[in-house]
């Protein structure tokens, strides 16, 4: 997969062929990825931000809580 340094915004009715473009829409549908703030499993509906990161893509769901933190602390909480 080839990680660009940014990423469009994606509408939620998007966010599912979006993912497939990137090649993570298995990994998501599998579970295996999780939120960079909580660490629970993110689903494709629960997505808030695709965050580029250095080999992988990572998530932060769509908890007041978890957007509000990474917002503030950004990846120093990951």
């Amino acid at each position: 997969m080839a990680l660009q340094t940014t990423i469009p915004a994606v509408l939620d009715e998007e966010m599912r062929g979006f993912l497939e473009e990137i090649e993570e829409i298995e990994r998501v549908e599998a579970g295996k990825a999780k939120c960079l703030v909580c660490g629970s499993t993110v689903a494709v509906d629960s997505i808030r931000l695709v965050v580029p990161m250095k080999n992988r893509v990572g998530y932060v769901d769509d908890r007041y809580e978890c957007v509000v933190r990474f917002t503030m602390e950004g990846r120093d909480v990951a």
